[in-house]
């Protein structure tokens, strides 16, 4: 028995690569922009630091697919932290096709704060 599903229903399109690939380095410079008009004058709070992340990541996601990259899915991290004597790791886990995933990275610091961007594209077929 055939169920009828709502929504589209889209055919195979066979194609197997991007029309317009991931660019890691132009998305690394748009990163960039953003963070850094963002953070003139920002001083370190902890209840703004959790705003002013989730502001930037989705500032960054926007931006990003006003790229009009297709066939890709983001995801965007943004960690804002204070400096004060520790270290910092990120660490991120996931399945990854080399020859189509990709990621871009920017980190930003000033004596007192950082700012680790990390923008994950996804290939979607």
């Amino acid at each position: 028995m055939a169920t009828n599903r709502p929504g589209p229903r889209y055919q195979p399109t066979y194609c197997l690569e991007p029309k317009v690939p991931f660019d890691k380095f132009e998305c690394e410079r748009l990163m960039e922009t953003v963070i850094n008009e963002a953070m003139l004058g920002f001083q370190f709070e902890a209840e703004e630091a959790e705003v002013m992340s989730e502001k930037l990541s989705k500032e960054i996601l926007q931006k990003v697919k006003n790229l009009t990259y297709d066939r890709y899915k983001f995801v965007c991290v943004v960690t804002l932290g204070e400096k004060y004597m520790q270290g910092y790791c990120d660490i991120f886990k996931c399945l990854w096709d080399m020859s189509k995933d990709s990621f871009a990275i920017y980190l930003y610091e000033t004596a007192t704060l950082f700012v680790s961007a990390v923008l994950f594209a996804v290939y979607f077929d």
